[in-house]
């Protein structure tokens, strides 16, 4: 074999090397939301796709992830009720970033899918801001202890809908998020009323989410 030839065969080597690690990579990350599996796909796309404007603290206004993400990095989406209301349209931005930048998980959190029922049991509602906050105490402090709330368990989330309010926290990722090697989840979380100005819409980062007890979540 010419020398020439050798480095040629190397170079492909370490090519299908490099997407075998890649495509690794990709299948450690769970994506459960279709429509964020579908904006994972074009990722490039989804990240330049133009936006209604939204207002951070700053006073910079943006209309696009690549804009929301750096403006994020240092300023809060301004408080409101109409800018609050396009905050939504904004979800699918960290939650592409985190799974860019997600490591290869070494275990799979869960096969069973059954992950809404573990955030109706274990979520710690007064880890983050909400509007149900007030109705949590050290006692009542997971979806499941929240009575006065009527909560539907599906595979991935929970939600309630009543007469004025909607909730609804999903497990829109599973992945790696600080290269542990232990999985963490990603969550969207919408908590509206119906007839009213309050509006929160959140991603949701819950870290190491196989350790045992209360889970807890923070806004990313």
């Amino acid at each position: 074999m010419s020398m020439r030839l050798g480095i040629i065969v190397v170079s492909l080597s370490l090519m299908i090397s490099g997407c075998d690690r890649q495509e690794n990579v990709q299948t450690d990350v769970l994506i459960y939301n279709p429509s964020v599996k579908q904006a994972w796909q074009s990722f490039n796309v989804e990240m330049a796709k133009k936006r209604p404007p939204l207002q951070f603290d700053s006073g910079k206004v943006v209309g696009d992830c690549i804009a929301y993400l750096k403006e994020s990095r240092h300023a809060s989406i301004s408080e409101g009720v109409n800018n609050q209301a396009m905050a939504g349209g904004y979800l699918i931005c960290p939650t592409l970033s985190s799974i860019q930048a997600a490591k290869p998980a070494a275990h799979v959190f869960s096969r069973e899918k059954r992950l809404g029922k573990v955030l109706f049991d274990r979520l710690d509602v007064l880890s983050f801001p909400s509007s149900f906050n007030q109705r949590a105490d050290a006692q009542h402090n997971t979806p499941r202890l929240l009575s006065d709330i009527s909560w539907k368990v599906g595979q991935y989330s929970i939600t309630s809908d009543s007469e004025d309010w909607r909730i609804s926290i999903e497990v829109v990722a599973e992945l790696d998020v600080n290269g542990n090697g232990i999985p963490d989840l990603l969550l969207w979380f919408l908590d509206e009323a119906k007839d009213g100005n309050y509006k929160i819409y959140r991603v949701l980062e819950i870290l190491d989410a196989k350790r045992e007890g209360l889970l807890k979540a923070a806004s990313i």
